[in-house]
Parts: C-alpha cells; structure tokens; sequence
C-alpha cells in the first residue's frame, strides 16, 4: 500500500470536499471546524471539531455559552468522520480571562474523555497551566499541542507529562529531535499556505531521516491514536 501524507490539524479544506475527496489516496488531513461550522458526513474527509480559546471571550456575555456549545458539539458527534475533539486550550495573550478559558477547556476535556477522541490543544504562553490541567483532570485520551515552536526543554517537560506535540512550517528543530526520538511528534500545515509535501521535507533535513521513514512512523502510530477507526484507513 501506499503510506499517506498525514496532516494532523489543518484549516484548509481541499476543494474536493463535496465529492470523494483525497484521504482516500496520498493524504490524509483532520480538517479543524468549530463548533458552530456544518459538516457534511457524505464525504471522505475527518474533522476535529471544538471550541477555540479565543471564542471564549463570549462567555462574558453569555452565562449559557459553555453549555450551549458542548450541547452543540455533543449533536454533531454523530457523525462519525469526527475524529478529535478541538482545537481547544489556553492563550494568555487573547480570549477571556483564564479562569474562564480553563473553564470551556476542561468541559472539552470531559467530553474528549465520554467519546474516547484525542484531543486537539492550542495553548500560547500556558504550559505550566496545560501541564497541570492534565494531571488534575487524570485525561486518558491522547493530547496532541498543535502548531510547536517553543524551546526543547518546554519540549521534554511536556512530553513527560504525556502531551504530544505537533509541528508546522516553522519549528525548533531541537524540539522536532526530541519530540521524534520520543516517537510524540507528527505534523501539520495549520492555516499556512505551505503544503504537508513541504512540512515533511523540512522535518526530514532537520531530523536527517527520510521521507518515507517518518510517514511510516506518523501513519502506524495514527492508526493506534485513532484505535484502528476504519474511516482513517479508507
């Protein structure tokens, strides 16, 4: 069989959306959706599908917004080609007051947990608060911190307590080495224009193995993530 190109988190949709698409072929991508986005489940495309940090602004406004938007999430994952739970987190730098932001990022938590989905995290500048969310949450499921830059000593800690990280177009390359050689990394276009082609060539120069052997790595350890899931592998 041919392996695929994995995309863990994207934003880009391809324009075969409507028809069979191309997770069946040379890629495979988990479109990220928020919770308020339509999804079709007549296609060949995976979703993940949550409540961003930012958006937590509205919860100011609106006592009702956390539950409302679970509820909404919890009616969509019916469809099956919802795969992950996210893109949820921390950002200290937009969104609501922390406190709030911990608030709709652990309802998410919860429900990753009740649908056994990996999860999905942005977190920008809130690592000690993600680290310590899951171990007092006792998360099972699989994190994945998406779209990585920061130092490789960040990189350990985090992968020491269970986190797995993700990585774009731009990287620490030390971080991508540690996270390789921990078998914790895998690999994404985010919402850049740079295609996965080009993010698995760069991880290659940096980690000085080839092509083939990461989309090997990332594609078995994918089929464990997702538990064998047939919609992955179709």
């Amino acid at each position: 069989m041919t392996i695929p190109f994995i995309d863990i988190h994207t934003h880009k949709t391809p324009s075969s959306e409507c028809g069979n698409g191309d997770n069946a072929g040379t890629y495979i991508r988990i479109i990220n959706k928020d919770f308020s986005d339509e999804i079709n489940d007549n296609h060949n495309l995976l979703y993940s599908i949550g409540v961003h940090p930012w958006n937590s602004i509205n919860i100011v406004n609106d006592d009702q917004f956390i539950n409302s938007c679970i509820s909404t999430i919890k009616e969509k994952l019916t469809c099956q080609r919802i795969v992950f739970i996210g893109e949820s987190g921390l950002d200290i730098l937009r969104g609501a007051d922390i406190s709030l932001q911990r608030k709709l990022f652990i309802k998410q938590i919860h429900l990753s947990e009740s649908t056994y989905r990996p999860l999905i995290i942005h977190c920008v500048k809130a690592f000690n608060d993600l680290i310590e969310i899951h171990k007092s949450t006792g998360a099972k499921q699989p994190w994945i911190l998406h779209g990585y830059r920061n130092k490789n000593e960040q990189a350990k800690q985090l992968i020491q307590n269970g986190i797995e990280l993700s990585f774009g177009p731009r990287f620490n390359e030390a971080s991508m080495q540690v996270a390789w050689q921990e078998r914790k990394m895998w690999l994404e276009t985010d919402d850049s224009s740079s295609t996965i082609e080009e993010v698995y060539e760069k991880a290659s120069e940096c980690l000085g193995v080839s092509v083939d052997e990461i989309k090997k790595d990332i594609y078995e350890r994918a089929i464990i993530l997702l538990k064998g899931n047939d919609l992955f592998q179709k």
